[in-house]
């Protein structure tokens, strides 16, 4: 028996395929916060919202595999940046609308990308702190290809 998805209209994508050049070379998704992998978080938060989750990574597939509904990694392999990453997301999107969010977020909750949602029904939606806004927290329709 399938279960729902709350967010029912939308698929997700986690991009985790950076260098994680801050993180001296690591697999970002993989670095442990609070003593599991921050992956595992947020995937955790965001399984129940999607029957579509995507999880974007240049490294470690099969590790990340268990973990999602589908894997794509950049359609090169030199770590082109998020935008490549959303690009390919685009591409496999079963949903009419994508749910953005970076893997090392890791304190990602519901409440938080529940108005990201409801707006990114009507319109594409970023996330904005104050007069910043965080593209790589945004929802935009995936007809956007």
């Amino acid at each position: 028996m399938s279960i729902k998805p709350l967010f029912p209209q939308c698929s997700i994508v986690i991009l985790a395929g950076g260098q994680g050049s801050r993180m001296g070379g690591q697999d970002k998704g993989w670095v442990n916060w609070r003593g599991k992998p921050m992956i595992e978080h947020i995937q955790q938060v965001v399984r129940p919202l999607t029957d579509d989750l995507i999880i974007s990574c240049n490294r470690n597939q099969s590790r990340y595999s268990a973990l999602a509904d589908q894997n794509i990694r950049d359609a090169t392999l030199d770590f082109s940046g998020p935008m490549a990453g959303i690009s390919q997301a685009l591409q496999i999107a079963k949903q009419p609308l994508l749910l953005i969010v970076p893997c090392d977020s890791p304190a990602i909750t519901i409440d938080l990308l529940a108005p990201l949602y409801q707006a990114g029904l009507n319109q594409a939606a970023f996330m904005q702190q104050g007069e910043q806004f965080e593209p790589l927290f945004s929802a935009i329709p995936a007809t956007a290809k």
